[in-house]
C-alpha cells in the first residue's frame, strides 16, 4: 500500500483565459467577434487591480462608482470571465483590464525585459504606486486617451449619431471601452511614453504622427493572433486577407434572395474601431490598413497626426501582405493545380484555410515584433565624431 504524499507543490498557472469582444459589440457572435483571450496570470484584488494595471469605475458625469470586478472569484475563475455584455459594467471592467494586459504582454515578449510607466521613474518610491490606472466610464464624450499626469487610460462613452449611426441604433449608447482597438490604442500610447523620457513631446509634425501610427499599428496586427476570427475571414476572402470587403454569412446560401446589405460585409482585420466611426456617421471604421496607397509626397502637406500616421501604417501593411502573398504563393500554386476556385469561400479547403491563417498570424507577429524592436532601438545614440 503506497502511503500518501504529505505535500505536493502546485505552481501557479501561467494564464488567465478572459472573455472579451475580438473587435466590437456591433459584430456580434459573427467572425469570431465572442473570444477567450489568454492573459498573464497575477493575483488580482476586485477591480481587477493588479501588479501593472489598476481599473477604478468611477463615472464622473453621473458621479456614481460602479462595483468593481473580482476575476479571482471561483465562479469566475470556473467561467473564464464574465460573459460579453455591452451592459455589464463588470464586464467593461473585465475587458479593458484583459486588452490592456494582453498588449503589454507583447511588448514585454517582443522586448524582452519587464516595462516600467513612465510617470514611476520620475516620482520617489513613497509617491510611485506603480500602476497604470483605466477609468472605463471616465466621460459622456466620444473620446479616449492617455493622460501621463492622470498616470490612466480614460475612455469616454457617446449616443450614437441619429441620423446615420451606421451598424447601431439611432441614439445608441456606445462604450469605447468595449472596442479592442481603442483600448489597444490607447495602452500603446503608455507604453511607448514608458520607453524614455521626453518622447511624447511634439518636436515636429511627425512625432505626433508616429506615435499615432505606431499605436494603430499595434492595434492592427493585434488582430491576426485572434485565431478564430482569422480562420473564419481566410475562408471568406479565399486567403486574400487584403481585401476591404468580404462575402457575408447571408449571402453564402444559394437558395432564396438575400437582403442586399447582407451580401458583403467590411473586413474586421484591416479596419479599426468599426463600432466608434459608424456611431460618428462615418459608415465605416475610425481607420483602416488599406486605402490610399503610401506616397511619400504626401509628407509635404499633412500635418494631422492621425493622417500624416496614416502614410507610416499604409507603408507598414503594404510590406505585410506582400511577405504574406509571397510565403503563400506556394500553397495557392498547389490548390489552383487542384482545381480549387480560391475566389468563392465555400471552395476553400480546411486544410489549406489552416496553413493559410498560420502564416499570417505567424507573419503579423513578426512585423509586430520588428515595430516594437525597431521602436526600442530608436533610443540608442549615435557614436560621437572624431
Amino acid at each position: 500500500m503506497r502511503k500518501p504524499v504529505p505535500h505536493i507543490t502546485r505552481s501557479l498557472p501561467q494564464r488567465r483565459p478572459l472573455k472579451i469582444y475580438a473587435f466590437d459589440p456591433t459584430r456580434g457572435r459573427g467572425l469570431g467577434n465572442y473570444m477567450t483571450c489568454q492573459v498573464p496570470y497575477e493575483n488580482l484584488r476586485p477591480g481587477p487591480a493588479g501588479k501593472y494595471l489598476a481599473v477604478i469605475d468611477y463615472d464622473s458625469s453621473n458621479k456614481v462608482y460602479y462595483r468593481p470586478v473580482d476575476l479571482d472569484h471561483p465562479a469566475i475563475l470556473l467561467g473564464s470571465g464574465l460573459d460579453p455584455s455591452e451592459s455589464d459594467p463588470q464586464f467593461h471592467q473585465q475587458m479593458v483590464y484583459a486588452i490592456a494586459s494582453q498588449t503589454i504582454d507583447r511588448f514585454e515578449q517582443a522586448l524582452g525585459r519587464k516595462i516600467r510607466w513612465s510617470f514611476n521613474r520620475w516620482s520617489s518610491r513613497d509617491e510611485a504606486d506603480g500602476v497604470l490606472r483605466i477609468y472605463p466610464h471616465a466621460m459622456q464624450e466620444a473620446n479616449a486617451y492617455y493622460s501621463r499626469e492622470l498616470r490612466a487610460l480614460v475612455f469616454g462613452y457617446f449616443p450614437a449619431s441619429e441620423l446615420d449611426p451606421g451598424d447601431n441604433l439611432p441614439g445608441q449608447t456606445v462604450f469605447t471601452c468595449l472596442s479592442h482597438d481603442i483600448i489597444a490604442h490607447e495602452t500603446t500610447h503608455a507604453l511607448v511614453d514608458s520607453q524614455r523620457d521626453f518622447f511624447t513631446e511634439p518636436t515636429s509634425a511627425d512625432a505626433p504622427a508616429f506615435h499615432e501610427a505606431f499605436a494603430d499599428l499595434v492595434a492592427l496586427f493585434q488582430h491576426f493572433s485572434f485565431k478564430e476570427a482569422l480562420l473564419e475571414m481566410i475562408k471568406r476572402t479565399g486567403g486574400k486577407i487584403y481585401r476591404s470587403s468580404v462575402e457575408a454569412e447571408a449571402a453564402q446560401s444559394p437558395d432564396g434572395p438575400a437582403i442586399s446589405a447582407e451580401l458583403t460585409t467590411d473586413n474586421p482585420m484591416v479596419g479599426l474601431a468599426k463600432q466608434f466611426g459608424d456611431a460618428m456617421g462615418m459608415r465605416k471604421a475610425l481607420r483602416s490598413a488599406l486605402g490610399t496607397p503610401p506616397n511619400s509626397r504626401d509628407l509635404d502637406h499633412v500635418t494631422e497626426p492621425h493622417v500624416r500616421g496614416s502614410i507610416l501604417v499604409a507603408a507598414v501593411f503594404d510590406a505585410f501582405f506582400s511577405a504574406y502573398v509571397r510565403r503563400t504563393s506556394d500553397l495557392m500554386r498547389i490548390a489552383r493545380s487542384a482545381r480549387l476556385a480560391l475566389d468563392t469561400a465555400d471552395d476553400l479547403h480546411p486544410d489549406l484555410a489552416n496553413r493559410l491563417a498560420g502564416i499570417a498570424a505567424a507573419t503579423a507577429e513578426h512585423f509586430l515584433n520588428i515595430c516594437i524592436r525597431a521602436d526600442d532601438h530608436r533610443g540608442l545614440r549615435p557614436h560621437p565624431r572624431r
